[in-house]
């Protein structure tokens, strides 16, 4: 079967801005299946008064993509001929504008909008968020873009708690080391915990932790303490803490995990014949994927979906990253329902030991089972023991059948 599906990644916006994502509804007519939503709109350069907007290219099962429709809240600001780029010009230095794109296809064809993004344009100058008093409204769910303009430049930002531990995503460039602090409605400075992955090639993201009171306000203070800065922006992203527990058919726990923001922190407890535990196994996963992954050898994984992912298309990959070189007993993939084209030979695995150079897992073996209405596909492994794993498939159409939320729908089972 087809289901339509939405995808959002998260990548660097290499421009002075803050981005909100929402889904516009206006606009839309005759669409169905046939042209993909563009995905990862986002500017590319901007000065006070243009924006040249860029966004992942849309497919067309019904033709060919001609053009995208540029809109300027619920105003067309122009049509881009095929190219996944678009100026707009004549724009008011520090006014907030909100953009959305439609892709159209040979047959008329319109897909659902993009995610909106509503920035401001000119450099620092647009940041009203300099003082606590002015700080910029997060909310749970959503990817946030600032940007430290000068050594002296500080961002504050403010969200109100619907859950008892909430986890931040902080992603910053590898070349600067600007910090993150956690302040209470009264502005006294929370301890929160802090873990710091430098598993990609551009970026270190770090994962904040901390317990939070349902319906208080907290701050967030983003600053250089060296006056290092980059041309480079950071992303937050807030997300309630959760915790899944995992028992054998005995009753035994056999795994907990909690899950911060794309992370897990995972462990697992070991038995022996007689069911007294004798171990556990601790380890901090990440999940990723990579789009038209054409040569898996030498392509690392490393944007995050912010909803339900499409496993068979466009030669997808889903990456899991382990904070160190673990062995690897299993990896369970679930599906979101009971029906898929997905079989075995749709998939090849890899390993790596940085996330640059992958090879081949040759020896492992497949199972597909229906647990729950939903099918799991099981892969097992024997002596595999690494950091990195990337799963693959051969699709590379955009119809895809096998959906899965890449933060809970992938397990990782270890045997150490």
């Amino acid at each position: 079967m087809t289901r339509r599906w939405r995808t959002v990644i998260s990548l660097f916006v290499l421009v002075p801005l803050f981005i909100i994502l929402t889904i516009p509804m206006n606009n839309v007519s005759a669409v169905g299946n046939e042209v993909s939503t563009p995905l990862n709109l986002r500017p590319s350069i901007s000065n006070s008064t243009a924006i040249v907007l860029t966004w992942d290219t849309s497919i067309s099962t019904a033709g060919t993509i001609t053009g995208y429709d540029v809109y300027i809240g619920s105003s067309l600001a122009g049509t881009s001929k095929a190219d996944n780029s678009f100026k707009v010009t004549g724009l008011t230095s520090g006014t907030p504008y909100t953009f959305y794109v439609i892709a159209i296809d040979s047959a008329g064809n319109r897909s659902l909008p993009s995610e909106t993004i509503t920035l401001y344009t000119g450099a620092d100058a647009f940041e009203q968020n300099n003082d606590a008093s002015h700080a910029f409204k997060l909310i749970y769910g959503a990817r946030f873009s600032g940007f430290i303009s000068t050594a002296a430049d500080i961002d504050y930002f403010k969200f109100s708690s619907s859950t008892k531990v909430t986890s931040i995503m902080f992603l910053i460039s590898k070349a600067v080391n600007y910090k993150l602090e956690v302040y209470d409605s009264n502005m006294t400075l929370i301890q929160a915990q802090e873990k710091i992955d430098l598993s990609f090639s551009n970026q270190q993201t770090r994962i904040l932790t901390f317990p939070t009171a349902p319906g208080s306000v907290y701050y967030l203070k983003v600053y250089t303490p060296d006056g290092v800065i980059s041309p480079q922006s950071f992303m937050l992203y807030l997300s309630p803490a959760k915790t899944e527990y995992v028992y054998n058919n005995r009753g035994q726990l056999l795994q907990y995990s909690s899950s911060y923001t794309y992370r897990r922190n995972q462990t697992e407890l070991k038995y022996d014949n007689n069911g007294n535990l004798i171990k556990k196994i601790n380890a901090w996963q990440q999940f990723t994927y990579l789009d038209s992954d054409i040569t898996p050898t030498t392509r690392p994984t490393g944007n995050f979906a912010y909803s339900n992912l499409g496993l068979d298309m466009i030669k997808r990959s889903v990456g899991i990253c382990l904070d160190r070189s673990m062995e690897i007993g299993r990896i369970e993939l679930i599906d979101s329902d009971a029906s898929t084209r997905v079989v075995q030979s749709n998939y090849s695995l890899y390993q790596s030991a940085d996330n640059i150079t992958y090879t081949p897992i040759s020896n492992w073996t497949f199972n597909s089972s229906i647990v729950n209405n939903r099918i799991v596909h099981t892969f097992s492994f024997s002596g595999l023991n690494t950091r990195y794993v990337k799963i693959r498939t051969s699709y590379s159409d955009s119809l895809p059948t096998f959906v899965l939320n890449i933060d809970k729908d992938i397990k990782v089972y270890l045997n150490q």
